[in-house]
């Protein structure tokens, strides 16, 4: 049952998404013309638009402060980090990631050592000799790579849409995102690009030969991982093997983790949180008119497999979500089973 600290928290969310997506517009608007933009056009901007009084102070939060004669008020004008933290946190809570409880690595090009061999304790009896564990690791090296989504509007809508028309907008965005984000993290076919693409979590297993009913086949992915003994043991399903699982609160009483998402097809996927590092490098929202490159003899129809066209002869301009991840992996971390 929600409470209504979780309302508020949730309106907090939507205004902070909803200031992201006017921000962007606006510096998108206004961004060339900061010589002759003042509060009161910002503000006629908003209401147009039916911004609420307090994403209107979000998205003047944004702008530096200064007099009308100043000539770089608006210059700095950018989606805050409050509001961009809630777009942001609009894809993780979409993606599979994030909900895992991996190990979080927040900083850029992070570079480090990952433990390959886990460490053993013994029982010794008084005046024993007391064995040693040598652990074994490999260096770890894990920049941040771009997933990015493209989306073109009108820039008829760009200029008459309400803020409700915006944030749907900026939700297909975020789901965008976070498809193309867990399609790369559990597909065992995506092998990566070296330098834009980390190779799936999944990617060069062998696959479990299923045995037995469908409880005992988790069983089997489980005892693949992490000498059958997961610190932090998670499964990842999609919906429909999600609705075969009729224990699922079981699992959860258990400590294990179960998360929904449509890239794990009809696999089962356990993974050992604690045998997964993921740096998140931040992202960004933002909308303009990209470079194009175009013929000057451009004709309306191709036959062609893929078309391109100019976003400046259509009246396009392009919302842009991006999200700067990687990730890797403890080689016993991970183990799937493709389900008959």
């Amino acid at each position: 049952m929600r409470t209504l600290e979780d309302l508020t928290a949730e309106q907090a969310t939507l205004q902070q998404r909803q200031g992201a997506i006017l921000t962007a517009l606006a510096f998108h608007t206004m961004g060339s013309y900061t010589r002759n933009t003042d509060a009161e056009t910002v503000d006629l901007f908003l209401t147009a638009r039916g911004a609420s009084s307090p994403v209107k102070m979000q998205v003047k939060a944004a702008i530096a402060s200064g007099s009308t004669s100043d000539s770089a008020w608006a210059g700095p004008l950018a989606a805050g980090r409050p509001m961009l933290s809630a777009h942001l946190a609009g894809v993780d809570r979409k993606a599979a990631l994030p909900s895992f409880g991996a190990v979080r690595v927040p900083s850029t090009n992070a570079v480090g050592a990952a433990q390959t061999a886990a460490a053993t304790a013994y029982w010794v009896g008084e005046g024993a000799p007391k064995p040693l564990t040598a652990l074994a690791y490999a260096a770890l090296a894990l920049p941040a790579r771009k997933v990015v989504a493209d989306l073109a509007a009108s820039e008829e809508l760009l200029e008459l849409a309400n803020v409700n028309t915006l944030q749907l907008i900026e939700r297909a965005a975020v789901t965008a995102v976070a498809t193309a984000w867990d399609t790369a993290l559990l597909d065992p076919a995506n092998a990566g690009t070296a330098g834009i693409k980390p190779a799936s979590l999944t990617n060069g297993l062998t696959g479990i030969t299923p045995a037995g009913d469908f409880q005992n086949q988790i069983g089997q992915v489980f005892a693949a991982i992490s000498g059958g003994a997961p610190a932090k043991p998670v499964l990842a399903v999609s919906l429909q093997t999600a609705l075969r699982l009729t224990g699922l609160r079981d699992l959860s009483a258990i400590g294990i983790n179960v998360v929904v998402t449509p890239a794990a097809g009809n696999r089962l996927i356990a993974i050992d949180a604690e045998g997964i590092a993921y740096v998140d490098d931040g992202g960004d929202l933002r909308i303009g008119q990209p470079d194009v490159e175009m013929s000057d003899t451009p004709t309306a129809t191709s036959t062609a497999a893929t078309v391109t066209i100019s976003t400046f002869q259509r009246n396009l301009k392009v919302i842009r979500s991006e999200r700067w991840v990687n990730w890797a992996k403890r080689a016993d971390a991970v183990a799937y089973l493709t389900l008959a």
